[in-house]
């Protein structure tokens, strides 16, 4: 073998170390330390493509692609420049650039066909292997992700393998195309066990470009013949895959786009999309710096119509993240490097030269380019790579033309190796780096949580020395510090928990976590001006008004600024259910602290909003919960005060009958709940009135008068839950069963999801020892109720 065919040899095989590496190391840019494994292994073939570019010159062909190929790494560097967080563009600019060494190596490793079909043959091995992996391991949900934390990152393998196997499929020989075929069989099967949507779209996308790059070739006269080929096992394989169900997990996913069950569905997508573009026009040119989309766009997210607690870490669509990281330039850039490298693969085609190799793997960038207008791949390192040798492929397919011909050691040749090998210099580092941070970061954050805190001091104290620009550890030694300082009583340590996360966020201003243990620092030693500054600063970089909100209640409450704390947390009410759930108890303590405080706080709030207005509606919350909590004095204040406003409403009537209750006024508690039960209207309120006055006259039994006149009233309102529980109550009393059941099946026939006769009916189920049955009804009420007594006492309780 000759030193050519060596070396060829070496960076196939150098080629494939990368991409099964990774295959098998996931997440994004800040995931593991083991992500940057196959970074590190670009990087080295960034070096190695540079130094045989400089000795060997370039194909005519690959000099256009590979100059423009340089330009947008070059471009992504000057926009790193301007980034708004340097750090997380360096790690990205370090896998672009890894991916920039994959792309002009595979481009020059394969000088003959059968060298380039060898290698893909390993390529769909290692796929193979990997989707076998997964089966084996099977997430949580019984979906597919094997060492990925994303059903849809996930997807990308066996999408990219699939069409793969379509490439060896064609021109082999029967055995082979046997064996390919399986191997796209299995790769189909991989792609619908992880119910990835964009997937599914990316597998028809990519199969109709296939089909018309291979109806460009003029050997192919027939377009019968390529449907024969290609979609006649894929329809077979789809049907066998039906009749098995591995479609119907799709199905579900798919059902989820538009039932309002997936709250990352289409709606989350196109508002990213929306908003993605507003963020672009705020950084229209250099683009807001490599990897930062997520950090740029919380700025611009729509209010209100996600929860503040998911937070949109891509953009769901590489293009338009591609467009807000790198500006239009490297948007362009991009997609003529992209252009070429399709033309490449387009001219094969027509030229009747490797035809079906060329198809099947433009088919795969068709699969990409409508997986990616919905998912993405470019801020993963794993997938970004993969891509990036797939387009290598097609641009190093073996072609016997005068395309082909070598330009020799030019200038040109050898000023673009040297940018390579210093391409490659800076990724070999840069990764090398990253993956000793992120191992000692891991290995720091497992001494945390191990409470080995010294020992976590001083490892962190090391890390900070050897890596000066990193935020991650002044972050953690930050938060460890201000963790150590109340207990130590050393204000000194304080100081430097606070210089440590002030570091920090110099580095990365824009990430939340380290804003939120600034403000958790700030807060615990009373610095509160600093705390407000710092929370106006997060809402400019993600405008998040539930928790922002909650922060600035939190800040005027330590400050005993009770007035203003309930006031900023309203604002928000009328529009957040959060902030709705956690102002009654705010309302609680401004009461229990100033009494006439909080009267005209809800006296200017009802004038605002009418007497029908929601401060009522907070006011009987808090009311319901200071009787819960026992806090009758503040319970009887406010009652005062609705009583004012609505002196007729059936619930405060209920209410102040309960306070009477509580406070042993029984006669005073009777005249509340006979007003009550004289409104003439129905409601649960006024039923549980009419149940309570009924048991004041002795114990409900049938036939009597007061019993009587509860399945009188009942009549009347048949949709009443109080009026049935209580009746049923009776018949189970008696073990009349049958008759409790019926009573509560005729008030599910008109309230199908009210808890409270769920739980009844579980228990009557129960009393016939329908165990099963039962059990349903029970896990029913408590999904809708969680505190529901008698559903979780049923689902305790072994049953009869």
């Amino acid at each position: 073998m000759g030193a050519s065919k060596r070396m060829h040899l070496v960076a196939a095989m150098a080629l494939w170390v990368i991409a099964s590496a990774s295959f098998w190391y996931n997440s994004g840019l800040r995931g593991s330390d083991a992500s940057f494994i196959p970074v590190l292994m670009g990087g080295g073939a960034t070096v190695a493509a540079g130094l045989a570019v400089s000795r060997n010159g370039l194909k005519e062909r690959a000099k256009p692609t590979l100059f423009v190929l340089l330009l947008w790494w070059v471009w992504a560097l000057w926009s790193k420049v301007g980034s708004i967080d340097v750090y997380v563009s360096s790690l990205s600019l370090t896998v672009w650039g890894a991916g920039v060494g994959v792309f002009v190596l595979a481009s020059l490793a394969f000088p003959t066909n059968r060298l380039w079909r060898l290698f893909l043959w390993g390529l769909l091995g290692s796929a193979v292997a990997y989707c076998l992996y997964g089966f084996l391991h099977l997430g949580p949900k019984r979906d597919l992700l094997a060492t990925f934390l994303n059903r849809d990152c996930f997807s990308v393998i066996p999408l990219l393998g699939f069409f793969y196997a379509i490439a060896l499929a064609g021109g082999a020989q029967r055995c082979q195309n046997i064996l390919a075929w399986f191997c796209a069989a299995f790769m189909l099967v991989s792609v619908l066990f992880t119910a990835a949507r964009a997937s599914f779209l990316g597998l028809f996308a990519g199969l109709l470009v296939t089909l018309l790059c291979l109806c460009l070739n003029p050997k192919v006269e027939d377009l019968g013949k390529a449907l024969r080929a290609l979609l006649l096992p894929l329809v077979s394989i789809l049907a066998m895959a039906g009749m098995c169900g591995w479609v119907r997990p799709v199905l579900g996913r798919l059902s989820e786009t538009t039932d309002g069950r997936d709250i990352q569905g289409m709606g989350m997508r196109y508002q990213v999309l929306i908003y993605g573009w507003e963020t672009w026009k705020h950084y229209p040119l250099r683009g807001s710096g490599p990897g930062t989309f997520a950090l740029a766009y919380q700025q611009f997210r729509p209010r209100g119509f996600l929860p503040d607690y998911l937070y949109v870490n891509v953009a769901h669509n590489d293009y338009m993240e591609m467009l807000v990281e790198t500006g239009w330039v490297g948007f362009l850039l991009f997609g003529v490097f992209l252009g070429l490298v399709v033309r490449r693969g387009v001219r094969l085609i027509r030229y009747q030269i490797s035809a079906w190799e060329s198809a099947g793997l433009l088919g795969a960038m068709g699969a990409l380019a409508g997986f990616s207008l919905f998912n993405f791949w470019i801020g993963v390192p794993g997938l970004f790579l993969s891509v990036l040798l797939t387009l290598g492929l097609i641009q190093g397919l073996p072609a016997q033309s005068t395309s082909a011909r070598r330009s020799g050691k030019g200038r040109f040749s050898v000023l673009v190796g040297l940018a390579l090998v210093a391409i490659g210099i800076y990724c070999t580092s840069s990764s090398y780096d990253s993956l000793q941070a992120f191992s000692r970061l891991d290995r720091a954050e497992r001494l945390v949580s191990g409470l080995r805190w010294e020992e976590a001091l001083h490892l962190l104290n090391s890390c900070v020395a050897s890596h000066p620009d990193n935020p991650r550890f002044y972050f953690l030694r930050g938060k460890l510090l201000s963790r150590m300082g109340p207990l130590l009583r050393n204000e000194e340590v304080l100081k430097k928990a606070q210089a440590d996360l002030e570091r920090a966020a110099q580095i990365s201003p824009r990430d939340l976590d380290i804003g939120a243990a600034r403000l958790l620092l700030y807060r615990s030693r009373q610095q509160f001006s600093k705390a407000e500054i710092l929370l106006e600063q997060l809402d400019g970089f993600a405008p998040y008004p539930a928790w922002h909100i909650y922060e600035l209640t939190r800040l005027r409450l330590l400050q005993n600024k009770l007035a203003e704390a309930a006031h900023s947390l309203h604002q928000v009410a009328t529009e957040e259910a959060t902030a709705r759930e956690a102002l009654p108890s705010l309302l609680l303590e401004v009461a229990g602290r100033c009494p006439g405080k909080i009267l005209e706080l809800l006296s200017t709030w009802s004038q605002e909003e009418g007497v029908v207005g929601p401060s009522l509606a907070y006011a009987k919350a808090t009311i319901r919960l200071a009787l819960e909590r026992r806090r009758l004095k503040v319970a009887g204040l406010l009652l005062t005060f609705v009583m004012a406003e609505t002196p007729k409403d059936p619930e405060t009537l209920y209410l102040w009958a309960t306070l009477h209750q509580l406070t042993g006024r029984l006669d005073e508690r009777k005249k509340a709940l006979l007003e009550l039960a004289t409104l003439h209207q129905g409601g649960d309120y006024v039923d549980s009135a009419w149940i309570e006055l009924a048991e004041m006259k002795g114990a409900l039994r049938p036939l009597t008068p007061q019993f009587a006149a509860l399945e009188s009233r009942l009549l009347h309102f048949p949709d009443s839950a109080p009026l049935r529980l209580s009746i049923s109550q009776v018949y189970l009393t008696l073990d009349r069963t049958e008759v409790a059941t019926e009573v509560v099946a005729r008030g599910l026939d008109l309230r199908p999801k009210d808890p409270d006769l769920l739980a009844r009916m579980g228990t009557c189920l129960q009393h016939q020892g329908m165990r099963e049955s039962a059990t349903e009804y029970f896990q029913q009420a408590v999904s809708l109720d969680p505190r529901n007594q008698e559903a979780r006492m049923g689902l305790a309780s072994p049953g009869k």
